[in-house]
């Protein structure tokens, strides 16, 4: 792909906080349910003023319960959202250089990226499957799952993402959410959330855009002047969209070229894409 090189990739070069956080304590479980029927509804409703990642506002902490921290060797590298008990849905490129479980775990809970919180807790991987349509230059099917050894505890600031049903249309107001990069204007280290449009598959693939990179599996959210964006250390996290009153996770953060940048908006894994995948995964597995 022509614009391969400038593809975000997960950073690993902040160091760990010197601060231990232990593992969850509770006995592995398993399950297969959805919770569907509680899914997409924070007990903590967000403040959804019009704000940003790069040039960040901080999200109310607890307002985004489903977001979590994935981490390699104890620094935050990805964002992920739980989307079931004891799975993440996540992007497969956040692990192009690592597979080892053993130096990789999750943190629910948690608003601040060089701390602990007092609401954080840490889990194991099982397993981790990408797509098996990934494909890590083009990076179509940028989408992969996290299984954890066991069921997350869930509480106020830990709960579901729903998956969606259905395509957004072009125009809806949706939230991209995540502890990356704010180029130094905000908030360094705590949750963020900005609000970007859906922008059209034809218009996002047009000349001024991406030139007819973007496959049928992404979607582009952002502004054509830019200023607004998920960045460096946010990707395999959520865009959200409110779909009759509840947050599906519509995209996964997924590439871009540089932050915030006139005509290259973020663009995301198109979720609805791989909705029968995901179940059919986690049901086997």
């Amino acid at each position: 792909m022509e614009n391969s090189q400038t593809v975000e990739r997960p950073s690993t070069t902040i160091p760990p906080t010197t601060t231990q956080i232990t593992y969850s304590t509770r006995h592995p479980a398993s399950t297969t349910q959805f919770p569907d029927h509680k899914c997409g509804t924070p007990a903590i409703q967000q403040n959804l003023a019009q704000n940003r990642i790069v040039g960040g506002v901080e999200a109310k902490p607890g307002s985004w319960p489903w977001v979590v921290s994935i981490h390699l060797d104890n620094s935050h590298i990805c964002g992920a959202t739980l989307i079931h008990p004891q799975w993440l849905l996540t992007a497969a490129h956040c692990f192009d250089s690592v597979r080892a479980l053993d130096r990789l775990d999750a943190r629910t809970g948690k608003h601040n990226r060089f701390s602990i919180d007092s609401t954080e807790q840490k889990y194991r991987f099982e397993r981790i499957i990408n797509h098996p349509d990934y494909n890590d230059l083009s990076s179509d099917s940028d989408i992969a799952l996290v299984k954890l050894t066991e069921v997350v505890q869930q509480g106020d600031r830990v709960s579901f993402a729903c998956l969606p049903e259905t395509d957004v249309a072009a125009g809806r107001m949706c939230y991209a959410t995540g502890m990356g990069e704010t180029q130094g204007t905000c908030c360094i280290g705590k949750m963020k959330q900005v609000a970007v449009p859906v922008i059209d598959q034809k218009v996002c693939n047009g000349t001024d855009y991406f030139n007819g990179d973007i496959t049928n599996s992404m979607m582009c959210a952002g502004y054509a002047q830019g200023g607004r964006d998920s960045c460096k250390g946010d990707s395999g996290g959520p865009l959200n969209c409110m779909v009759e009153n509840r947050w599906m996770v519509q995209g996964v953060v997924s590439w871009g070229i540089g932050c915030a940048e006139k005509n290259k908006p973020g663009i995301y894994t198109n979720v609805v894409r791989y909705v029968d995948w995901i179940k059919r995964t986690i049901a086997i597995s």
